[in-house]
C-alpha cells in the first residue's frame, strides 16, 4: 500500500467520521415505550441528563401499538381488585419466570404511578360517554387487559347516578336506563315512579317478547323461570311458565311448572301441573289433554281422569 493510498483511506475514514455525532449524558434509555419514557423522566427529575434511544419512530413503540394498556389494582369497580392479585395475574402470567419481587413492587406502586401519569394527560380509562375528561373519575369506561382476570370484561361506570343510553336526537331520547339500584327501565321512564319494579318496559301497547329460536315439534319451547331463595349460588327455581311447540310454530301449549325438590335443580317443562293448548282445553295433573273435554284432571291417586265442562251464563 502507497502513501496515496493511505493518504486517500485517511481522508475517507474523516468523511464517514463526519456523519456521526457524539452525544455524552448521564443516563442512556434504550427503548422508547411507557416504560422507558417514564424510566427518562424519572432520572430527569434526579438532576440527570437523559438521553433516550429507541429503534423506532415514536408512532411505532409497543406501548403505542398496544393501545396504551396498563393494568393497575384500583379497586374502583371490582372491591375484590387488589394488588396481591394483581400480582397473582402477572406472575401466572409470566409462567412463573418473573421476579417476584419486582412483580410486587410493581402491583403495589402501579395505582399511584397511573394516576400521576393521568394528572400529566395521559386520561387512562377515564373518559364518560361523551369524550370529555373527569377529574373526579366517577365516571369513565373501563377494558380489562390481557393477564387480568377479568380480561373478558368491559365496564362502564357511573358511580354518581343512572346509567343512561340515548338514541336520536331531540329532547326526549332516553331508551334505556338503569339506576343505582340496578332496576331497568326503558323510554324516559324511571322505575321507581312505577312501584320500582326489576325490569320496566313502557311504550305504546309495549310488547315484551320471549322468543325461542328452537322449530322441533313437541320438544322446542321458551320460558320463564321463578325463584325465591335468598341469595344462594345454583339453579333454585322452583316454578316455571313454558310455552312448548307442538304441531308447529302456530300450535302451542302454556305449561305450569313447580318443583318441591330441595336442592338447586330448577324448574322444567317435565315439572309440569297444569297445560292449556291452543284450544283453549285445560289438563291439570296430566301432560295431554283430553280433546273431548274442556277441563282434564288426572288424580294422583287412581290416575283416573274425569272430564268436566263448565258452563257460563
Amino acid at each position: 500500500m502507497t502513501i496515496i493510498d493511505i493518504y486517500k483511506l485517511h481522508i475517507i475514514f474523516i468523511l464517514y467520521m463526519n456523519k456521526h455525532s457524539t452525544q455524552i449524558s448521564n443516563v442512556l434509555v434504550i427503548g422508547s415505550g411507557g416504560a422507558g419514557l417514564r424510566a427518562a423522566i424519572e432520572a430527569k427529575q434526579e438532576g440527570m441528563d437523559v438521553t433516550v434511544l429507541g429503534k423506532r419512530q415514536r408512532t411505532d413503540v409497543h406501548t403505542v401499538l398496544a393501545a396504551g394498556g396498563i393494568n393497575a389494582a384500583f379497586g374502583n369497580v371490582d372491591q375484590e381488585d387488589s394488588w396481591e392479585q394483581h400480582f397473582a395475574d402477572t406472575y401466572i402470567e409470566g409462567y412463573g419466570l418473573s421476579e417476584p419481587e419486582v412483580v410486587e413492587l410493581m402491583a403495589k406502586e402501579s395505582p399511584q404511578v397511573v394516576e400521576e401519569i393521568d394528572n400529566w394527560g395521559a386520561n387512562f380509562a377515564k373518559l364518560d360517554i361523551r369524550g370529555t375528561n373527569i377529574a373526579n373519575s366517577n365516571h369513565y369506561i373501563l377494558s380489562y387487559g390481557a393477564g387480568h382476570a377479568n380480561n373478558q370484561e368491559f365496564h362502564m361506570v357511573n358511580t354518581l347516578g343512572d346509567l343512561v343510553f340515548r338514541t336520536g336526537t331531540g329532547s326526549d331520547t332516553d331508551r334505556l336506563r338503569i339506576d343505582t339500584d340496578g332496576r331497568i327501565s326503558n323510554n324516559s321512564r324511571e322505575a321507581t315512579d312505577y312501584g320500582s319494579p326489576n325490569l320496566l318496559i313502557s311504550g305504546n301497547n309495549s310488547m315484551f317478547t320471549m322468543m325461542g329460536d328452537g322449530s322441533i315439534n313437541n320438544s322446542s319451547y321458551t320460558g320463564i323461570k321463578f325463584r325465591v331463595a335468598g341469595a344462594s349460588t345454583g339453579d333454585y327455581t322452583k316454578a316455571g311458565i313454558f310455552v312448548v311447540r307442538q304441531g308447529s310454530y302456530n300450535d302451542l301449549d302454556m305449561l305450569f311448572c313447580f318443583n318441591k325438590d330441595a336442592n338447586a335443580t330448577g324448574v322444567s317443562d317435565g315439572d309440569e301441573r297444569l297445560r292449556i293448548n291452543s284450544d283453549g282445553q285445560i289438563g291439570i295433573g296430566t301432560d295431554t289433554v283430553d280433546s273431548s273435554a274442556d277441563v282434564s284432571i288426572t288424580n294422583a291417586s287412581s290416575s283416573a281422569r274425569e272430564a268436566s265442562i263448565f258452563a257460563v251464563g
